[in-house]
């Protein structure tokens, strides 16, 4: 039991939260932004709706 308190205290310490900001900070960089890029055509995407073949539009 205390491995695993150990292990959990490691993977949800300080140094890993940084390192999965960095990664995502690495990734939106890379990737040119695409959560504040891709805006307009999220929305454009929720006006038009629709169906789809599968039954579900783009809002639901």
């Amino acid at each position: 039991m205390k491995a695993l308190e150990q292990i959990s205290g490691w993977l949800w310490s300080t140094p890993m939260v940084l390192l999965v900001l960095g990664i995502g900070t690495v990734f939106t960089v890379w990737m040119r932004v695409p959560q504040i890029r891709r805006i307009p055509d999220m929305i454009r995407q929720l006006k038009g709706g629709g169906g789809s073949e599968r039954g579900i539009s783009s809002f639901e």
